[in-house]
């Protein structure tokens, strides 16, 4: 940025000095020199009285954040995404600004995954903590339709199948069983996680036990 209103001035003078910022950067203030971090104004143009003493001021500027915008697709049929518990497909903002994405189904469907983050997020998460780090990003949000399966049991356990995967939400700690349809054992899990994807080897019925709860039927299909 540039400067202005230096001069020899005398005691009690009123004096004037201004600020002009370059494009891509912001004016922060006015601070006394030697600089201790005290910022006497953030004004532009700032004026004062003159000391009996030489004075002298150092205009603060900074980068200007860079604009940015996420899109966000997803089908309001089946889902919605909120982004800061607003419900909306776009934000805008600046690079290093930090959204927090939600996706919440609608009756009869369930949230899959996220597409379009990187490697550094949990793409299966419902919520996702999200830093801008590009001026254009674009996401997906993908949600399923339950198949062969209420959405929530009593204890909040989801179970659905998705991509030959039977997906279990909700069972952290807990023993999870899966059963073909002749009642043989086809996979465990002990000590699950909160989101358990169990891959299956074909398609076809399945009774899914968590704990001791009842089984539950999930149907697999490609």
């Amino acid at each position: 940025g540039t400067v202005s209103g230096a001069g020899l001035y005398y005691a009690g003078d009123a004096v004037t000095i201004s600020a002009t910022p370059n494009e891509g950067y912001n004016f922060i203030g006015w601070a006394l020199e030697p600089n201790d971090g005290v910022i006497v104004s953030r004004n532009l143009n700032y004026t004062f009285t003159m000391d009996a003493q030489n004075v002298a001021y150092v205009a603060l500027f900074e980068e200007a954040p860079l604009p940015a915008t996420v899109h966000v697709n997803f089908d309001s049929y089946v889902g919605s995404v909120f982004i800061n518990n607003v419900e909306s497909h776009d934000y805008e903002g600046f690079i290093g600004d930090t959204i927090i994405l939600h996706a919440v189904a609608n009756t009869g469907f369930h949230f899959d995954h996220w597409e379009g983050l990187s490697s550094d997020y949990d793409t299966l998460s419902e919520t996702i903590t999200f830093v801008i780090t590009e001026a254009t990003t674009e996401i997906t949000c993908f949600f399923a339709e339950n198949i062969g399966i209420d959405d929530v049991n009593s204890d909040n356990i989801t179970i659905y199948s998705a991509n030959n995967n039977i997906i279990v939400r909700g069972a952290e700690q807990q023993t999870v069983r899966v059963f073909d349809a002749v009642g043989r054992l086809v996979a465990q899990r002990t000590n699950a996680s909160d989101t358990e994807i169990i891959a299956m080897p074909n398609t076809g019925i399945y009774l899914v036990q968590v704990g001791n709860n009842a089984a539950r039927r999930v149907v697999v299909r490609r």
